[in-house]
């Protein structure tokens, strides 16, 4: 429902003791993306009319704007929009920092700075900061500049930003000598090298305010929104899924760490099996079960995760007093996560400030702490939001957030003298902090006196600013530094060794001093600051920050990993000889599995082979096996598994040989008799398994096929099956198919022609086309036969052949005519609706107008019959039933408005999540395969198909690849449906929360 500009905002639930009122609305403004709150009060926005799509249509020649919004009189209501700057390089800008007389906007695929010199609010100069930096028009690219209280720049790109360019068009290298480039843009960027890149997709980075000294502080994010960051120094972000899996976080960002949206070595999908991983969907979609990502803070369920700040102020209620505030736009909630110390990491819990209690006409994109303490809050106020697509041209909110009755009346501030710069840099607003900073700074000396007696408040936070700028003082660093790390705070001790490490000070006596730290979050930065050091020195101290680790505290873990990385092998050897004997510990256990040096597999081994090890810790180490770097010590300890292996018979000694016999390179079960007579006992300990099935395929074992077509038959419906049937089909064994398929018992038959269906594989099509013309088969064996054809590209194209040829038989017409109607292809779609033509069920009814269907009721219950009825499940999962290929439904009506789910019904190729991008790929055979790009390798495609079946594809088999600019939903699916159909339908999707 649509709200008038001058409607009060009682639908909007608040936090008790705070208020929302409407600061600014249309027509003042439209569609802000993104905002910030200048240290004068004054609200700067950046108003997005051309976004995707609407920019090539030219919905606003001139292009997009950033305005600024003024109270004037003092009523809590903006009475000014003044346009700062207009033009079509900031269209679908995602980002805008307010910093003094400069404005710092993120427009990929470049970063601008405007600078105001006159200060008419208006730029005298616009120059590039950084260029190349993602894909224009995309909301996973480049986002919001925030300025940090070391004096330097912090930001973020989603996994479309790929890579930093410099204002003159230069690859940017950073730091620690990389390129900075994500693997993931091969193809986009082929001459930077991004092959060899440590980084995948989004990635978070801080630099100097000119762009130098370029660090690249944690990637492995889908689409990482905003990063913020707090006083102490600290890190904080929210991040995206791919939509549909109710697998949005917020991350605590540890530097250097690895945040796991792809494998960290193949760069494989989440989506892609993998041993041991969690049977939950949101921590298997990042990777935790892998030894080297970083946990996440907390997950925050469906959405569309957008702005972040640190609220610092003390007019809002305690209970949100030095937490992390985030906007996210898609169940239209402003959360906080409520933080506590977990470990050497944190713990939280989201509490809403304010949230949408009516419909979904409210989507908060944005939030920024303004001088007086308030909050102000951007709504992009559109009821789809994102997805390639804008519906609401017309409307834009921005919301103010405190206590009821809170005059806004911004503080007027004194940059000119230290005691006066010194009270500005304990306020609230970044924009002030920004102008505090700098004066300060320049001040040196002259502030080192007001900055002392700062450094002495009880409060902490404005004590690490004052920290940040004494360490700053020409020759005056080391003293400061020194001083706090032996401060009584362990948020100070930190802050003490972070400045330490970015004066580039000799951080080992730091560490050193700090190693046995009462506070594991000590010994975490403690660890991370060993990162890179080649000294003996640095190797024992590591060893003495392992022995501290007490198997328990994941945080902790990847800390020492991340302060270990490329110095395994000296770091590792240190701690082994430290612990001598002691290191058969959980803890010591847990280090071997993060590990990665020379001698790691040696132990991986022992731990995985022995038989009082738990099957879920077997999976753990084996995983393990899979980071190691490939050489004779990988080798024979995966060999180890499979010949000195005294527990052969049992399930789980028979798994764990033949998950080593499938990570062994350049094995040849024809070199000895030995090596037969193991393998075969290995199968007999697996018979009727995935394991088993791979194995088979693997070594190509041809008197186990018999075998494999039971496994097949018995296990339709999950990979051990799909393992087995493809295996069979590329082998040429039509014949022992062929023999399933023809089984008198329906049953078998009907397990084979759906095992047959959910492979993926062609060679597929001529054994299911001839179960079709078997006249001998019963009805229900032939109807699966047609429904499995349907389900690929090539079934679809033999169906239509059949029928254009005159040999589909009859009685399995409209079988085949409904089975098409749900294709991903429009071409097939359209065809197969020509040559199988179904009954008009509904007749010729019109569909209404949108905003006609608004305001009638439907029946849920109904709704639901009617989703079952369509077809609906035979694409997506609700609750953990149907199939998965497009979006997990389960909690579409939070992500979704009525208005979205009508559109995306009616519409669905006008909003496609970049999740559910259709591709088409030709392949050498001649082939068409289409799906989504679940994962993508330097050797490999993997496509998510219809029917939830997942594939390989070798690149070099494939010759081209087109994306396709419709959804893979029908764009015809009311036409099996009433308008009251309709209705119903998404009355139920709408209470799916």
């Amino acid at each position: 429902m649509r709200r008038e500009a001058d409607e009060p905002v009682p639908h909007l639930r608040t936090h008790p003791g705070l208020e929302a009122t409407l600061f600014a609305a249309e027509p003042m403004m439209l569609s802000p993306t993104n905002m910030d709150v200048d240290a004068r009060g004054r609200v700067w926005v950046i108003e997005v009319v051309n976004y995707r799509e609407h920019a090539t249509n030219n919905e606003r020649p001139e292009g997009d704007r950033i305005l600024i919004l003024e109270d004037e009189d003092g009523d809590g209501v903006a009475d000014t929009s003044t346009v700062y700057y207009q033009g079509r390089d900031i269209d679908s800008a995602l980002g805008i920092a307010v910093l003094g007389d400069q404005v710092v906007v993120t427009a990929s695929p470049n970063v601008i700075v405007f600078t105001d010199e006159d200060g008419d609010d208006k730029p005298d100069r616009r120059e590039y900061l950084f260029t190349k930096t993602g894909v224009p028009q995309h909301d996973h690219s480049a986002h919001a500049f925030v300025f940090g209280p070391d004096g330097r720049f912090y930001w973020n790109a989603g996994n479309t930003g790929y890579a930093v360019h410099d204002r003159n068009g230069d690859p940017v290298v950073d730091a620690a000598g990389h390129t900075v480039v994500a693997r993931d843009a091969a193809t986009r960027f082929p001459e930077l090298g991004a092959e060899e890149s440590p980084y995948h997709g989004g990635m978070v980075f801080r630099c100097d305010r000119d762009g130098t000294d370029f660090e690249v502080l944690a990637h492995n994010f889908r689409n990482n929104y905003e990063v913020t960051v707090d006083s102490f120094g600290t890190l904080w972000q929210s991040d995206n899924d791919d939509d549909g899996n109710a697998a949005c976080r917020i991350n605590y960002v540890m530097e250097f760490g690895n945040y796991g949206f792809r494998d960290e070595l193949t760069g494989a999908g989440w989506a892609v099996p993998r041993i041991g991983q969690h049977p939950d969907v949101p921590s298997r979609h990042w990777h935790q079960n892998d030894p080297g990502v970083v946990p996440n803070l907390v997950h925050t369920g469906a959405g569309s995760p957008s702005g972040i700040t640190v609220y610092e102020g003390r007019l809002l209620p305690e209970k949100f007093w030095d937490q992390v505030i985030h906007a996210d736009a898609g169940p239209g909630v402003v959360w906080a996560a409520i933080a506590t110390e977990d470990g050497a990491g944190y713990a939280a819990e989201m509490v809403p400030l304010i949230e949408e209690d009516r419909d979904k006409s409210v989507r908060p994109v944005d939030v920024a702490v303004a001088p007086d303490g308030s909050l102000f809050v951007a709504d992009w106020y559109d009821p789809v939001v994102g997805w390639h697509r804008q519906y609401d041209l017309t409307r834009g909110r921005v919301y103010r957030i405190a206590p009821p009755g809170h005059v806004y009346d911004p503080p007027e501030h004194d940059f000119e003298t230290p005691r006066g710069a010194v009270k500005a840099l304990q306020n609230p607003s970044y924009a002030v902090r920004f102008l505090a900073w700098n004066a300060l700074d320049e001040m040196q000396q002259g502030a080192e006196a007001a900055l002392v007696e700062l450094f002495g408040s009880s409060n902490p936070r404005h004590r690490a600013r004052a920290l940040w700028l004494l360490a700053k003082i020409s020759g005056r660093g080391e003293t400061y530094v020194q001083r706090a790390i032996r401060d009584a705070d362990p948020d100070i001790r930190i802050v003490g060794l972070r400045a330490a490490r970015q004066l580039k000070l000799d951080v080992i006596p730091i560490v050193g001093s700090l190693a046995d730290d009462p506070s594991p979050r000590v010994r975490r930065e403690c660890a991370i600051a060993l990162r890179h050091h080649r000294s003996p020195e640095a190797a024992a101290l590591w060893a003495r920050l392992a022995s501290q680790h007490e198997g328990e505290d994941r945080w902790y873990l990847e800390a020492l990993g991340i302060g270990a990385a490329g110095q395994w092998d000296a770091y590792l050897a240190a701690w082994l000889r430290a612990a001598g004997s002691s290191w058969d510990s959980a803890a010591g256990r847990d280090i071997l599995w993060r590990s990665r040096a020379t001698v790691t597999p040696r132990y991986l081994s022992e731990l995985a082979g022995r038989p009082d090890v738990s099957l879920d810790e077997v999976k753990r180490y084996l995983r393990a096996f899979d980071f190691q770097r490939d050489g004779e010590e990988k080798d024979a300890g995966l060999r180890r598994l499979v010949f000195e292996n005294q527990h052969l018979e049992s399930e789980k000694g028979a798994f764990v040989a033949a998950e080593a016999l499938l990570r062994l390179d350049g094995f040849d079960l024809d070199t000895e008799d030995s090596s037969q007579r193991t393998v075969d006992r290995v199968l007999e300990g697996v018979a009727g398994t995935e394991a088993f099935a791979k194995l088979v395929r693997r070594y190509e074992i041809r008197e186990r096929y018999p075998e494999l077509m039971r496994l097949a038959v018995e296990n339709s419906d999950n990979s051990a099956g799909a393992h087995a049937i493809t295996t069979l089909l590329r082998a040429g064994e039509d014949a022992l198919i062929d023999g399933a398929l023809s089984a008198r018992e329906d049953e078998t038959a009907m397990n084979a022609a759906d095992v047959l269906g959910r492979c993926g594989d062609a060679r597929a099509v001529p054994l299911l086309r001839r179960a079709i013309r078997d006249g001998q088969q019963s009805f229900r064996v032939r109807q699966q036969a047609v429904q499995s054809l349907a389900r690929t590209r090539d079934g679809q194209e033999a169906l239509l052949e059949m029928r254009r040829s005159g040999g589909f038989p009859d009685e399995l017409e409209d079988v085949a005519g409904a089975a098409l109607t749900r294709t991903i292809s429009v071409e097939i779609r359209e065809e197969g609706a020509r040559l199988f033509p179904m009954p008009a069920l509904q007749g010729d009814e019109t569909v209404p107008l949108v905003t006609d269907l608004l305001p009638r009721s439907g029946d849920p219950r109904r709704g639901e019959q009617v989703f079952e009825a369509v077809g609906c499940r035979e694409c997506h999962v609700i609750d953990g039933a149907g199939t998965s290929f497009g979006p997990d439904l389960s909690r579409i009506g939070d992500k979704l408005s009525k208005v979205g789910l009508y559109e995306s019904i009616l519409d669905p190729s006008g909003g496609i999540s970049p999740s559910y991008a259709l591709y088409d790929l030709t392949l050498r055979d001649g082939r068409e395969v289409s799906g989504f790009i679940v994962s993508e390798t330097a050797d490999t495609v993997t496509l998510h198909m219809q029917a939830g079946v997942v594939s390989d594809f070798a690149r070099s088999e494939v010759l081209a690849r087109r994306a396709s600019p419709l959804s893979a939903m029908p764009s015809d699916l009311q036409r099996q449906m009433t308008v009251d159909d309709l209705v119903d339908l998404v009355e139920y999707m709408a209470t799916l929360r």
